[in-house]
């Protein structure tokens, strides 16, 4: 998951009561070991229909896949220069992984975000919709931001030897002076700038049509050429702005370090937040899934995910300069991430549509999971940068430890915080 620019805001890259936007946002507090997160309504209009159980399952498997990214990107050899630091001991496959994730596991978490978010605004309006995600997204940012990030920041000092303090006069000193970032936590103020445009739309529809949303009588399932136009689309959009300001440079917002974004992905992110809206106002629920498609989907996701590698390989230097090289590059770029999307949708549809209570722990906490894990994992990749082993065996090393640190830090620490506990 290029030749970007050198930064480590890497991209690495849902309670019966209430509707969720987003299942890395959980819309209940404190979720209680009674109640399942599978049961957040949809979508006010079709509460009353069985719980499509899925939904739990593509949120838990975005999620996981990210603390996976990040664990393999260290040890791999595409993406120097854009983590923390890197590791001596490298793999191919770790290589492959990082490049075909990073071409998906975001868009596709911004439309499952997308999908919760028609039950939330319908249920509690633009203004309160609003209001709670400025809550729910922005206290975690700067929670994150000043206690989190910070220590991702002085580990790669270490590295370096430019550490020439403690942590502590570091966090006082040269981290808001001169390293403060956002790292992973970018996710959390993009999303609020989609839902606060997507308030903007709904409360300028819902004064001209003077209409409450409503979902089909029975849902419209997603037709396989809808999805290909929608590819197409996104492609295209990705083309223009690859043209206009490159495919791969950060920008920062107002000039400010702390909000870098790139301009190329943005428009696949906001796309698939909105494709998440336009499904869950026509119910989709990927009920159409077969084996045969989620086949299709797959050999999709890896033709276009191989062939962009490809690409990128030789013609890299030239995209942001010729119309049809970059055009080439985001046909395969989004028909990879569309591949990925409908192979996942439809698979855990068709083989993961009941709760598990194998995975209900980090269901529970899949949001704050999503926010303290990234300084677990580069603790324990430091940790194992001086020693002489195998990438594969330490990359099992730092996977099996930060996953389960990161869940239980989660559910003893970060969402017991004053502060927190009624966000996360």
């Amino acid at each position: 998951m290029k030749d970007e620019m050198l930064r480590v805001q890497s991209e690495s890259l849902t309670g019966t009561r209430l509707c969720s936007f987003s299942s890395f946002i959980p819309e209940a507090q404190g979720l209680r070991a009674s109640v399942h997160p599978s049961s957040f309504i949809l979508h006010p209009c079709i509460s009353s229909r069985p719980r499509v159980h899925f939904w739990d399952h593509f949120r838990d498997a975005m999620i996981f896949l990210a603390v996976t990214w990040h664990c393999s990107v260290i040890y791999g050899t595409r993406v120097r220069g854009r983590w923390f630091f890197q590791d001596q001991e490298t793999g191919f496959f770790f290589d492959i992984f990082v490049f075909v994730g990073e071409l998906f596991i975001l868009p596709l978490m911004f439309y499952v975000a997308g999908h919760f978010a028609v039950g939330s605004i319908e249920k509690h309006g633009a203004r309160q919709f609003l209001a709670d995600k400025a809550r729910r997204l922005l206290i975690p940012f700067a929670f994150g931001v000043v206690f989190l990030v910070p220590i991702n920041f002085y580990l790669n000092r270490c590295v370096f030897g430019t550490a020439r303090t403690g942590y502590i006069r570091y966090w006082f000193g040269t981290y808001f002076t001169t390293d403060l970032g956002p790292a992973h936590l970018w996710f959390l103020y993009t999303l609020f700038f989609f839902c606060a445009v997507y308030a903007v739309v709904w409360t300028a529809h819902r004064r001209m049509s003077g209409a409450r949303a409503t979902a089909p009588a029975v849902p419209r399932e997603p037709a396989t050429r809808f999805l290909l136009l929608f590819g197409l689309l996104t492609a295209v959009g990705l083309a223009a702005v690859t043209l206009t300001v490159g495919y791969a440079p950060w920008s920062l917002f107002l000039g400010l370090k702390l909000f870098p974004y790139q301009s190329a992905r943005f428009v696949l992110y906001i796309c698939y937040f909105f494709i998440g809206v336009y499904g869950a106002l026509n119910g989709w629920t990927w009920a159409n899934a077969s084996r045969g498609k989620v086949a299709g989907w797959t050999a999709l996701l890896a033709c276009a995910s191989l062939g962009l590698m490809v690409f990128r390989a030789r013609y890299s230097a030239h995209v942001d300069n010729s119309p049809l090289l970059a055009l080439c590059n985001a046909l395969l770029h989004a028909f990879a991430t569309l591949g990925a999307l409908g192979a996942y949708a439809m698979g855990l549809r068709l083989w993961c549509t009941r709760p598990s209570k194998s995975t209900r722990l980090f269901t529970v906490n899949s949001y704050s999971i999503y926010i303290v894990h990234q300084p677990i994992v580069v603790w324990l990749q430091y940790m194992l940068l001086g020693i002489r082993a195998s990438a594969y065996l330490k990359f099992a090393v730092v996977f099996g430890l930060a996953l389960p640190l990161s869940v239980l830090a989660s559910h003893f620490i970060l969402r017991r915080l004053p502060g927190l506990r009624n966000v996360l």
